[in-house]
C-alpha cells in the first residue's frame, strides 16, 4: 500500500478501500475492485487536478502538443504541471514543430495531482509540479527505452560534466551495464 501511494500518489487509497470491501472474497475480488476503484480515482484526479493547481499532460494527443512519453506516466499520475509550465511546454511543442514537423515533445515525469510538498521518486525536485523531465530527441521519432529513463547518451568530447566526481550518493549514474540492451538510435 506505501509503495503505490509512493508510486501513483492514490494507488494506495484505491488499495485500502479495495481491501475493505472485499474481506474474504477471494484475491480476484480483491483485484478486479482494485481496478475499478483505481481507475476511478485516477478520472476523479484527471477532472480535480486543476483546483490543486495542477493539469494533467496528454496521453495520447496526436496533435501538435506535448504528451507523455508513453501510457506508464498517466496510469501512475505522474503526468500533472501547473498550468504555467503546461503553457510553456505546449509553446515548446508548437516552436518545436514549426523548426521540425512530425518531432513531439515527450514528457516523462512531471508530478502527482495534488498537494506541493509530495515527494515523486525518486526525483527530489519534482513535488511542486514545477519540474517535468522531457525525453531526448531521436531521429525518426525513434525511442531507445521503453520509459524514457536509462538510455543514456554520452557527452560530446570536452563538454562539461558537472556531476563528475561527484562523491558519495548520486542519483546521476550512466549504467554502462544496461546500455547494451538499450536500441541504438542516432540524436536528432
Amino acid at each position: 500500500m506505501a509503495g503505490l501511494t509512493a508510486l501513483t500518489q492514490i494507488g494506495g487509497l484505491a488499495w485500502l478501500v479495495a481491501l475493505a470491501l472485499t474481506v474474504r472474497k477471494g484475491a480476484i475480488s480483491f483485484i478486479l475492485v482494485f481496478l475499478v476503484l483505481y481507475g476511478a480515482t485516477w478520472g476523479t484526479a484527471r477532472a480535480t487536478a486543476p483546483v490543486f493547481g495542477r493539469v494533467a499532460i496528454s496521453c495520447t494527443s496526436n496533435g501538435a502538443g506535448p504528451k507523455t512519453f508513453n501510457l506508464f506516466y498517466c496510469v501512475l499520475n505522474r503526468a500533472y504541471v501547473t498550468p504555467e509550465l503546461a503553457a510553456l511546454l505546449q509553446d515548446l511543442a508548437v516552436h518545436l514543430q514549426s523548426r521540425h514537423p512530425g518531432a513531439r515533445v515527450l514528457v516523462l515525469d512531471g508530478g502527482f495531482p495534488f498537494f506541493d510538498g509530495f515527494p515523486l521518486l525518486p526525483h527530489l525536485s519534482h513535488s511542486d509540479g514545477r519540474k517535468v523531465d522531457l525525453a531526448l530527441w531521436y531521429q525518426n521519432g525513434a525511442k531507445r527505452s521503453p520509459l524514457g529513463y536509462w538510455a543514456f547518451e554520452a557527452p560530446t568530447p570536452g563538454a562539461s560534466r558537472p556531476c563528475a566526481g561527484v562523491a558519495g550518493l548520486s542519483m546521476r549514474w550512466s549504467m554502462a551495464w544496461l546500455q547494451p540492451l538499450m536500441r541504438d538510435a542516432p540524436m536528432d
